[in-house]
């Protein structure tokens, strides 16, 4: 999963990223000199995420509001012959949710890309 602030995304016109402006993209509102990221990777051995408290301090950093959230997460689903050949989704969007809902607590959200 990778999520980003708000104000980070952009949203092409009618005309598609290349319209206007004589096929330029889009100047880009992010200052690399200041962007932040965090890179979360966990093993969750097929288990449907903890509570909220159990996992909160993994997004929360000292109250300061990161610009990208990269989650990975190996396992999602029980590896098993049964979800080699058809996986059970259950798990992905539990844990899919309960991020989301976790970064969008802050005053600006994040979507997911």
């Amino acid at each position: 999963f990778v999520f980003f602030r708000i104000r980070f995304v952009f949203q092409s016109n009618s005309m598609g990223c290349c319209g206007s402006n004589g096929g330029e993209p889009p100047q880009s509102p992010i200052n690399a000199d200041t962007f932040s990221t965090c890179i979360i990777t966990w093993n969750v051995n097929a288990k449907a995420p903890p509570e909220e408290e159990a996992i909160e301090e993994l997004f929360h950093h000292d109250g300061i509001s990161l610009d990208c959230y990269v989650v990975c997460l190996q396992e999602i689903v029980d590896l098993n012959a049964k979800n080699l050949i058809k996986s059970n989704e259950t798990n992905i969007r539990l844990w899919d949710e309960k991020i989301a809902h976790l970064l969008n607590s802050s005053a600006v959200p994040y979507v997911k890309l």
